[in-house]
């Protein structure tokens, strides 16, 4: 699969114009630009969209749940796990949002992990003109575009690895 697929034309735009320090606000804007993709399929913006909308809720589970719901995923509530789950219209991808604020996670059982770190790295251009990368728990690469947030991926499900032909899941967390 090409990754080209996966992330919106303008995306690749904005991800060229990022190159440029960005205020807050402006990267707020093109986080939301990209967000509005959300009821596409995975492999034709849905999942970059996805991606943005987690990193755009800042850690507010409301709020990021508001931003899926809008984009008409559909969301449950596990008060028990302290999360909101949500599956997109295509069904084709899911979210876990912690009812804390502490992460915002989004999953696909058909797309691997080699074509959404593209995705992540261009929906991060969007965040900032640099992020640090780094390893995280697992030992998978993850970036920090910004003091107080980490984007990692890796493989889907309870036990994942930091590389999969096949699932993948991109956690944005909160620190």
């Amino acid at each position: 699969m090409k990754i080209r697929a996966l992330i919106p034309s303008r995306l690749a735009l904005m991800a060229a114009a990022a190159l440029l320090p960005l205020p807050a606000l402006a990267a707020d804007a093109d986080l939301a630009a990209i967000s509005h993709d959300l009821a596409l399929k995975a492999e034709s913006g849905g999942y970059a969209a996805a991606i943005a909308a987690c990193i755009l809720g800042k850690g507010d589970p409301k709020a990021t749940e508001r931003l899926f719901t809008t984009g008409g995923w559909a969301a449950s509530r596990d008060d028990e796990m302290g999360e909101i789950d949500l599956t997109s219209p295509a069904n084709d991808l899911t979210a876990m949002i912690a009812t804390d604020g502490g992460f915002c996670q989004v999953s696909s059982e058909a797309i691997g992990t080699g074509p959404v770190m593209d995705a992540v790295t261009a929906v991060l251009a969007a965040t900032s003109d640099s992020a640090t990368t780094v390893k995280d728990v697992i030992g998978c690469t993850a970036f920090v575009p910004m003091k107080g947030l980490q984007v990692g991926v890796s493989s889907s499900g309870n036990d994942p690895t930091c590389q999969s032909d096949t699932t993948s899941a991109v956690r944005v967390e909160f620190k």
